[in-house]
């Protein structure tokens, strides 16, 4: 049963992938997502067993005061067409709780492993391909469009899933070659944040537990990982385009001209900052965004969780979102202190990334990791109690 469990939940982590792979490859757009979600479901119907605690439950009243404030908000939005989609994408995060009062922290780190092994499977199989596409081999791919938005996903959780590993999973040969693997996938995937986050968090730990990782086997590893692909970089004479790519998109942030998707997102910061001043404690509704600023009742979002929560729920809606989103880290601190802070890192990289990409109903992992701290916290207390 748990490893049924855990492979529902392993599809669910990388379903944004293979959807796009099974687009890519083979025309094929299967919604993973909702399959896992209809499976789950018969799943909990039939066999589940509750394994929620007195945690869960104030995590699940949180959660229903933020989703009250995203219903109250949509009194008074301007949004007329876009309001339903994005009120119908919250079944993303919505079903985030049945792992909450279903599976077990366990489950987690069985998926976390499977996933990883797919991520690298497929990470084997795109980047031949995407470097042949890139330097102008071309293709008959029906759905090249996706080339275009593949590496986002796959940086994302690729760098989640390296994170994972590290921190969270024993040390193994197998685990050690699954790491190097990611990592050179997540440097050759061109995802500039999720790159950029996991070398700052695992330097981050680092520097604060200088004393304990200096000889750590992950420390090693890391080092290993980093010194490869930095020499791959700057002495090998090795002609690959998917690299270049991500040097030149790096490069970018540190030019006069950060280039068009930075450009857009600071333009679209300082707009929203602009609204917010005008509705400060209500919002201006649920899936306003896109009409205020852009003038289009459609798909628009300032690519910051915060901006866009303070945007559409106003002050009262940030600090009901933000206390969902905290309080999974004060029960893990409150149970364990600070010594086992790194197994929160995966999930600040996922806030992080929130910070910089994509919207409120994309960030189904950021509330689907915050769930771990909780059952974490579930699975000690059991064993210690018992």
């Amino acid at each position: 049963m748990t490893r049924l469990k855990a492979s529902l939940l392993c599809i669910y982590i990388v379903s944004p992938v293979l959807m796009s792979f099974f687009l890519l490859f083979f025309n094929i757009n299967i919604p993973l997502s909702l399959i896992a979600f209809i499976v789950i479901s018969f799943f909990i119907v039939f066999f589940g067993s509750f394994v929620g605690s007195k945690d869960s439950l104030y995590y699940l009243i949180i959660f229903l005061v933020f989703l009250g404030g995203v219903f109250l908000s949509v009194l008074y939005t301007p949004s007329s067409i876009y309001v339903h989609t994005k009120l119908f994408s919250m079944v993303n995060l919505v079903f985030c709780l049945v792992f909450l009062f279903y599976f077990k922290y366990e489950d987690f780190l069985k998926a976390i492993y499977w996933a990883s092994i797919i991520i690298v499977v497929v990470g084997f199989i795109y980047f031949p391909v995407y470097n042949f596409y890139i330097s102008g081999g071309g293709g008959t791919y029906q759905n090249s469009e996706v080339f275009k938005g593949f590496y986002l996903n796959f940086g994302l959780v690729a760098g989640l899933l390296f994170l994972c590993c590290f921190y969270l999973l024993d040390t193994t040969r197998k685990t050690t070659c699954i790491l190097f693997s990611l990592f050179i996938f997540i440097v050759l995937s061109g995802a500039r944040g999720p790159l950029l986050f996991v070398i700052l968090f695992v330097l981050l730990s680092f520097i604060l537990r200088f004393k304990d990782r200096l000889f750590s086997n992950g420390f090693i590893i890391f080092s290993f990982i980093s010194s490869i692909t930095i020499f791959i970089i700057m002495f090998a004479d090795v002609n690959i385009p998917a690299l270049e790519r991500t040097i030149a998109r790096v490069s970018l942030l540190f030019s006069d001209d950060k280039g068009g998707s930075v450009n857009t997102r600071f333009s679209y910061i300082l707009e929203t900052m602009d609204y917010i001043e005008e509705a400060i404690f209500f919002g201006h509704g649920f899936g306003s965004f896109g009409l205020l600023v852009v003038g289009e009742d459609s798909r628009f979002y300032p690519h910051n969780l915060v901006l866009e929560v303070w945007f559409e729920l106003g002050l009262f809606g940030l600090v009901v979102t933000l206390t969902l989103l905290i309080f999974p880290v004060f029960l893990f601190i409150r149970t364990f202190g600070f010594k086992k802070w790194e197994y929160l890192i995966p999930y600040f990289y996922l806030f992080a990334n929130s910070l910089k990409s994509n919207s409120l109903t994309d960030h189904r992992l950021l509330f689907l990791f915050s769930i771990i701290p909780i059952l974490h916290t579930l699975a000690y207390n059991e064993k210690y109690d018992s």
